[in-house]
Parts: structure tokens; C-alpha cells; sequence
């Protein structure tokens, strides 16, 4: 939709249609990032809040129950977070992960793997522990 309103803008001597539709699609991608993350810092702050049922919203009603785990989804970079959310919440394989993504499948195991160390140092220090 967005490309479509700014096709006036397109230049064809500037370049190929391709590259100017991904610039398009990189940067909104880049703005839900840097929203997704700033959501969550908010959330470790305010504590619980309503819950709307969605497939986001499982994500937030963990958080703001246990503040500590969106400071912990916050620390992730964007890659490291989508892998976990596309794991955790789309209950992809990790083949499904590296497709959706466009990595390897070893690029899906070493993130996932910092996002789990991440977590776990985080969690590890706020958790009471028996």
C-alpha cells in the first residue's frame, strides 16, 4: 500500500523497481523494530495492563506480568528477537525460522542461542530462587 501511494516517487533512471520496493519494505521493517522495542522497555516500566487476546498480545501479557522478561525481550537485537518470537510464538521450525528470514539455518541456532543467554542472565538475577 505504501509503495503504491509513493509510485510517483519512483525514479526509473535511478534504478531497478526491485531494490526501491525493498528499500520500502526495509525501512518499515526497521520502524516496527525500533517500536517492538521501545513497547517493551515501556512495559518493564508500567507493570500489568488490560489483555486483548492475539497472537502479540501472549508476548505483552508476559511481560507485563513478569517485567524483568521485557527488559530481557527489549536487550535482544531485532534479529535475535524475531528468531525467538518466530520460535516461541509461530512455533516454527528452525528451517521455517532460516526461509521466513532468509538465513541460514546455523545463523537461526547462534541467535537463538544469544537470545536464550541474554534472557536467561537477565531472568537469573531477577527470579527468586527456593
Amino acid at each position: 500500500m505504501l509503495a503504491f501511494d509513493r509510485r510517483d516517487r519512483f525514479e526509473p533512471a535511478r534504478g531497478a523497481l526491485r531494490p526501491w520496493l525493498l528499500g520500502i519494505a526495509t525501512n518499515l521493517v526497521a520502524r516496527h523494530r525500533h517500536k517492538e522495542a521501545r513497547r517493551y522497555r515501556v512495559l518493564a516500566r508500567l507493570g500489568p495492563v488490560p489483555v486483548v487476546e492475539g497472537h502479540e498480545n501472549r508476548v505483552v501479557t508476559a511481560a507485563t506480568a513478569q517485567p524483568y522478561l521485557a527488559v530481557a525481550l527489549a536487550s535482544l537485537n531485532g534479529g535475535e528477537r524475531d528468531v525467538l518470537l518466530l520460535l516461541a510464538l509461530g512455533q516454527l521450525s528452525y528451517l521455517e525460522i532460516a526461509q521466513a528470514l532468509g538465513i541460514s539455518l546455523g545463523t537461526v541456532g547462534s541467535r537463538l542461542s544469544r537470545a536464550r543467554a541474554k534472557i536467561h542472565a537477565l531472568t537469573d538475577k531477577e527470579t527468586p530462587h527456593a
